[in-house]
């Protein structure tokens, strides 16, 4: 039980260390997005959206949901694959593997 909470206790000092990671990197993006829109607004404009949605999960501790827009999920092909033709599907044999331990 005690190996148990201590190990509970250290995973939980690690999500701890790693939100506080990326807290700090998201707020580093952010401030070099706010100098870049200082220095060239123009350029600023250029950006993906994705790079700008990091502010929305700085300002809020609900899960970020970004806009279907923002998502650029392209898909080619078709959905299903059609079954090969002539397939011999096989009967359901097989060779049992199992150790005998007797």
């Amino acid at each position: 039980l005690r190996l148990f909470q201590e190990y509970s206790r250290s995973r939980n000092e690690l999500q701890r260390k790693d939100d506080e990671w990326v807290r700090k990197a998201v707020r580093a993006q952010q401030k070099a997005l706010h100098e870049l829109k200082l220095i060239d607004p123009e350029l600023y404009e250029k950006l993906p959206r994705m790079v700008i949605w990091t502010k929305r999960f700085l300002n809020t501790d609900k899960a970020v949901t970004p806009a279907a827009s923002s998502l650029p999920l392209v898909v080619h092909g078709p959905g299903l694959t059609p079954p090969v033709e002539d397939y011999q599907s096989p009967d359901g044999d097989y060779l049992d593997t199992t150790r005998s331990w007797t």
